[in-house]
């Protein structure tokens, strides 16, 4: 090889060298993303509480490395009209920030709607997480809408004073007022407590939707919500309770609730007819005979109702059959479809059945089986006789 091509060879790799140095080193890739963001898609200007700004990052380093995440307010045009911080500091160092727990990776903070725009707009609200080494997630962003609202307002409410037992339905009906225009609500939510003590034992929403047959509404769209209830709803409820109604409308906080008080009914249930053999002989020594029992039952509220069917033994002397330790011996019967555990055929048919077993230990005895429904508030069914012998 030539002095020239030596020289040569070495100017090409002063060359790469010389490249390698000026390249720009690759972007490190954050190892933290923000996952979702929770805030209310319209705003209020009327309104003088404080919304919540919730963003989740999500990291696979420590959260403590996490700076605090940057809002930026900006309009159509572009321009940032507002910028500020979420934390997740657990409201330590930031008092009104909303944030709950420290360190979780989530982190909120709250504002008024007056701190950033006092005209009725749509902004767009764009999120971007970093950390103490610099690196920076993708920038998260959606539009809010800012207007004036009214309230909406539940000016009429009909419903029933008493729900009766049996299939006949009742229904309820909220009047609603909206100045913003009846077409802006978009939910009545019903709280039900009990008149007691005010623990809540349900929630549901109005309809609608036109849909007579299914949810008694009339027509969709107007300002009359509906509700078709039956005496189903009384499953596991007994006695007074408080509803209340509460409009809603695309701006989150609600109108002012309405309430009015129901007595729902709850009668027992029943144990219809009892199938089984009425009598069998003693087994031969040392076997068995497997018995089979079937119930059927109903209640008023509807089988979800039925919280235990069941029969105790009582022998010709009056004497009840009890365990080692004395308690009352409960055979329970199932309508769970298990064949092979208690010879069920069909799940909730309203047919209970239960299989028991008579061994040549049992004695000679003339039986009365008492079979009972017990339903979900505790209401007990009249006793349904059976007499069993064993001769």
């Amino acid at each position: 090889m030539t002095k020239y091509s030596y020289i040569l060879i070495f100017a090409v790799y002063l060359l790469i060298w010389g490249c390698a140095e000026n390249q720009e080193p690759p972007l490190a890739t954050p190892q933290f993303e923000i996952s979702k963001i929770r805030l209310d898609e319209a705003w209020n200007l009327k309104n003088t509480d404080p919304y919540t700004v919730e963003v989740h990052v999500q990291t696979s380093g420590s959260t403590s490395e996490l700076l605090p995440v940057v809002l930026e307010v900006s309009d159509g045009m572009g321009s940032v009209l507002y910028t500020d911080s979420l934390y997740d500091d657990g409201a330590a160092y930031h008092p009104d920030d909303g944030d709950v727990i420290a360190g979780d990776g989530v982190f909120r903070n709250r504002f008024r709607a007056d701190q950033i725009t006092d005209q009725p707009v749509m902004l767009t609200f764009s999120f971007q997480a970093s950390d103490i080494k610099n690196e920076q997630s993708a920038v998260y962003s959606t539009d809010i809408r800012f207007d004036n609202n009214y309230k909406p307002v539940v000016v009429a409410i009909t419903a029933p004073d008493t729900l009766k037992e049996g299939t006949e339905a009742a229904y309820l009906y909220a009047a609603v007022f909206d100045k913003d225009g009846t077409e802006e609500v978009n939910k009545v939510l019903v709280e039900v407590f009990e008149a007691s003590d005010d623990a809540s034992v349900d929630t549901f929403s109005l309809f609608n939707d036109g849909n007579f047959i299914e949810n008694g509404d009339v027509t969709a769209g107007d300002s009359i919500f509906s509700y078709k209830m039956d005496s189903s709803y009384a499953v596991g409820k007994k006695g007074a309770y408080r509803f209340r109604f509460t409009p809603y409308d695309d701006f989150t906080f609600p109108g002012e609730p309405r309430s009015v008080n129901i007595f729902l009914i709850n009668n027992p249930g029943q144990v219809f007819t009892v199938n089984m053999p009425d009598s069998l002989p003693l087994p031969a020594q040392g076997s068995s005979v497997l018995v089979q029992v079937y119930a059927d039952v109903g209640d008023p509220q509807g089988l979800s109702d039925v919280d235990s069917v069941y029969f105790t033994l009582e022998d010709s002397q009056g004497e009840y059959v009890v365990d080692d330790y004395g308690n009352l011996v409960k055979i329970t019967l199932s309508d769970d479809g298990d064949m092979e555990n208690s010879g069920d055929q069909v799940a909730g048919d309203g047919i209970f059945s239960v299989i028991i077993r008579v061994s040549s230990t049992n004695r000679k005895e003339s039986y009365t089986l008492h079979f009972y429904e017990r339903d979900l508030v505790g209401n007990l069914s009249d006793d349904t006789r059976q007499p069993f012998v064993i001769y």
